[in-house]
């Protein structure tokens, strides 16, 4: 399919490929590009020499991955794919701030549609289109110069090329890189489109693929202490798992941001730490008896959460959200 755009420029398939490696390098790892710079702060010329393999190091596996993965037969479709791909993960974590890692791959899937739709907006389309549809549109009108043959041996060189370099810079920086990532585990979360690709496959690993534990029940016969039967009593527990305990005026925020509540006596537990920045993380570790340093979602599903035993003790459990559900915590 042609599209109205007439570019000059027809490239071999490795050439095409090691432009599209650059741009995903240079332009849609931007974040994590600046990320790494605050780390390091270069100022000495082993620290810039350090910084500035970062990009290359980050070309060569682009390379490889893109080859890897239909370059060889579909190259402009396989390109395509990443760039949009990393175009709306580049949008999310600029506007947002978010990390594509395992617990928000989980809150995308559990996402309703009005949360959704909550964040189109012409800001994203503008993005979307500058950054995925017009480099897709021109994609798809370049010819690729070279039969097959000649494809194979370009993108062999190319490939061995970029082989070669990784050994270069694994065998003058691997102590750099060494101990920036063992000191700044994080910043890998932020290569585009690689940490969507891996979480997405660990999601998928342990959603669909990994059998269940057996369900623990950690106390068949839980009892209320004091005289409920005779003075029954109603306790509502508000539940802002994501927010930010300093933006409440309960915990001493200037603006009124709580006012209903304070006005109702309510009592604010203030110190108290989310497990991650997504409801579909943060409202299962609030209930369960993990603790977060130790919170694991699996061994959580597979045993009962506060809830639960509350319900079992004879206790009528009502769940009123303004968010997604409850995550499953009401009832097993």
């Amino acid at each position: 399919m042609k599209f109205p755009i007439t570019l000059n420029f027809n490239p071999t398939s490795a050439q095409f490929i090691l432009v599209s490696s650059l741009f995903i390098a240079a332009i849609f790892n931007a974040p994590f590009l600046s990320a790494v710079y605050e780390v390091v702060a270069p100022v000495t010329l082993n620290e810039w020499v350090f910084f500035l393999s970062v990009p290359l190091l980050l070309t060569f596996f682009n390379v490889i991955f893109l080859s890897l993965f239909g370059a060889l037969f579909l190259p402009r479709t396989t390109v395509a794919i990443a760039f949009v791909v990393s175009s709306l993960l580049l949008y999310g974590t600029l506007a947002y701030g978010v990390i594509f890692d395992k617990s928000m791959i989980q809150n995308v899937m559990e996402t309703n549609s009005g949360e959704a739709f909550s964040y189109l907006n012409s800001t994203l389309v503008l993005f979307f289109s500058i950054l995925g549809l017009i480099p897709v549109f021109a994609i798809f009108n370049l010819e690729l110069n070279g039969k097959l043959k000649a494809r194979i041996k370009h993108l062999l060189v190319l490939n061995l090329l970029a082989l070669l370099g990784i050994a270069i810079i694994a065998t003058f920086l691997f102590k750099s890189y060494a101990a920036v990532g063992r000191n700044n585990k994080d910043l890998t979360k932020y290569i585009i489109p690689y940490a969507f690709y891996d979480s997405g496959y660990k999601y998928l690993r342990d959603t669909y693929f990994y059998p269940p534990f057996p369900y623990k029940v950690l106390d068949k016969r839980p009892y209320i202490k004091g005289n409920a039967d005779i003075h029954p009593s109603t306790t509502v527990f508000v539940v802002g798992e994501t927010a930010r305990a300093d933006k409440f005026s309960s915990n001493g925020y200037s603006r009124r941001t709580t006012p209903n509540i304070q006005n109702a006596g309510a009592i604010s537990f203030s110190k108290v730490t989310s497990c991650g920045t997504a409801t579909a993380v943060s409202v299962p570790c609030m209930f369960s008896r993990l603790s977060r340093e130790n919170y694991d979602s699996r061994i959580a599903d597979s045993q009962d959460n506060v809830l639960d035993i509350i319900h079992r003790a004879g206790v009528d459990v009502t769940w009123i959200d303004n968010n997604s559900s409850c995550k499953g915590d009401v009832l097993q």
